[in-house]
């Protein structure tokens, strides 16, 4: 624990520190303004790279361009139409799909 004699130094400076500001302590620094907080992860939109062949993606951008869409947004309608029927049980997979 602090002597007394350190604590009245102490003391003594922040007497001479409120001095300088007119007795009182300068005012905090504003907080910065913080970002909006995102929504839960659940419902975020995550951009991941999907493997497809050439032919496929040039498939897929014909399709797009023909239907006015970018690819990416064809890619994401098609993947989130799948996963729609799979969950309705509209579409059965055995195994995993794989690339030939």
């Amino acid at each position: 624990m602090a002597d007394e004699k350190s604590l009245t130094g102490m003391d003594d400076t922040f007497k001479k520190l409120t001095s300088v500001w007119g007795g009182q302590p300068p005012a905090a620094a504003p907080e910065p303004p913080t970002a909006p907080t995102p929504p839960p992860d659940e419902d975020r939109v995550k951009a991941r790279g999907i493997g497809l062949k050439s032919s496929e993606w040039a498939a897929v951008d014909e399709i797009a361009a023909h239907l006015g869409m970018t690819p990416h947004s064809l890619a994401a309608h098609a993947l989130r139409d799948w996963l729609k029927r799979w969950a309705a049980g509209e579409i059965e997979t055995t195994t995993a799909p794989r690339l030939k």
